[in-house]
């Protein structure tokens, strides 16, 4: 919401003027923890720029862990190379024949021929020009280590850096993961929970979540009393505003009048951790025959889940499906489903954060008397989990080789053309993902080659 607005956040303003000053540094690096809002900020500078600079901003690319697989380095510099094209439409001819004449399919050959290009072509137009390109949520690019975070993190080595244009700049967020902070610690700006600046930028944000919550609605609680009691419990975060924004429209919903929201409020937990380990106990509690493998199917899905698809998954019969009801209910009640009313209800994935948050080993939200329960959720199990209901669901016992494997893409694509079945599209999509999650030998080795 903040990115639709004209509210003047400080640490934006410092990172647009960044952007404009004649530096040698020609990478700028947010660097903050989950919830301190690079996101939103990443948001607004976009809207900045493109309402304030018309045509200096060339591209943006807000990463999501959940999209990996379409998110490749070769993917990601083509939508690079298109966005600028799209922003500098007379390149496009220039650059339409470069594609035609080079048929790159490399990283390093995308890079150079079609991405360099590109800078090239729009910045010889106005030399004197200054350009931004953003990534957002770099460390959502892959896991650490893998094979297409270390491609994409190539880009922003010294070597790659002194081919781009003297006027183009690079801005990222990310969390300062190792092999980021490694790569990018140069260019760090840091975020702190304490700044100033960022205290004052989250009392704006939480004011205005509260503003449009409470629109059109008569309340005996002030707008700027609220504000402060969140602002007193968030412990610095943004992500903490918007589920407390969440849980206020629930309470709305049911009905103000027979609430004393100072009361509800002031009940609420203390910070991310504390609002987190609340609802995720209180989800668990509410139905402890599924909610250990829905909130695993959770950790591991890549896309939002149909209602017949979760079902499908959970194994859960006929008899039992006033169970799922209060399971989908309890859901709800942490993250709201997509798609309700005209369209078929559907769970969509947690964001990083909250994964993150669900798998930290250093945590236990589980009902400790259940021996099953007593440890954090790990995403391997999580993959396992799924792979294990969807092979089953597609009548395939061994993937150890390559044989089975083709058959299992034979049969997964065969059964998808004659069915209308949610469970085996999402296996089509993601069964490969899933399967090289899970570490199998020789199927990660040939998924990988």
């Amino acid at each position: 919401k903040l990115s639709t607005q004209s509210l003047p956040p400080k640490q934006v303003g410092k990172i647009s003027a960044a952007s404009s000053k004649k530096s040698s540094k020609s990478v700028f690096w947010l660097q903050a923890g989950a919830g301190m809002g690079k996101t939103v900020f990443a948001s607004e500078l976009v809207r900045r720029f493109r309402e304030q600079r018309p045509g200096a901003l060339l591209g943006a690319v807000f990463f999501n862990f959940k999209e990996i697989s379409t998110q490749g380095p070769t993917t990601l510099l083509k939508s690079i190379a298109y966005q600028i094209a799209k922003s500098c439409p007379s390149i496009c001819g220039d650059l339409l024949e470069v594609l035609k004449e080079k048929n790159e399919t490399t990283v390093e050959g995308i890079f150079g021929s079609v991405l360099l290009k590109a800078l090239e072509l729009v910045t010889s137009k106005q030399p004197s020009q200054k350009y931004l390109i953003i990534f957002d949520a770099l460390d959502e690019c892959g896991l650490e280590g893998s094979e297409t975070r270390r491609d994409l993190l190539q880009l922003f080595q010294q070597q790659s850096l002194a081919k781009f244009p003297p006027g183009v700049k690079l801005f990222v967020t990310a969390r300062p993961e190792n092999d980021i902070a490694r790569t990018l610690i140069a260019f760090s700006y840091k975020i702190e929970k304490t700044d100033s600046s960022h205290l004052e930028d989250l009392r704006k944000y939480i004011l205005f979540s509260v503003e449009d919550v409470f629109k059109g609605v008569a309340t005996t609680m002030s707008i700027e009393q609220t504000a402060n009691l969140i602002y007193e419990k968030s412990e610095g975060n943004f992500i903490y505003t918007a589920v407390v924004v969440e849980q206020m429209k629930k309470w709305l919903e049911e009905d103000l009048h027979n609430h004393n929201l100072t009361d509800l409020l002031g009940k609420l937990k203390e910070g991310l951790d504390g609002c987190y380990e609340k609802t995720f106990k209180k989800l668990i509690g509410s139905n402890q025959v599924y909610a250990h493998n829905f909130l695993l199917l959770m950790v591991g899905c890549r896309e939002p889940l149909t209602e017949a698809t979760v079902k499908d998954l959970l194994q859960i019969p006929y008899g039992r499906l006033h169970q799922f009801v209060l399971l989908k209910e309890s859901a709800a009640t942490v993250f709201p489903l997509v798609g309700v009313g005209e369209h078929a209800a559907r769970f969509k994935p947690y964001h990083k954060s909250i994964v993150d948050w669900l798998t930290n080993k250093n945590r236990n939200i589980r009902d400790s008397t259940n021996r099953r329960d007593s440890t954090c959720f790990d995403l391997e199990e999580a993959s396992w989990f799924i792979t294990d209901k969807l092979m089953k669901k597609v009548g395939i016992k061994d993937v150890q080789t390559v044989q089975a494997l083709d058959r299992l893409k034979i049969k997964l694509t065969l059964e998808m053309n004659t069915k209308e079945d949610p469970t085996l599209i999402y296996a089509v999509r993601h069964l490969p993902s899933h399967l090289n999650s899970c570490q199998l030998g020789l199927v990660t080795y040939f998924l990988m080659t």
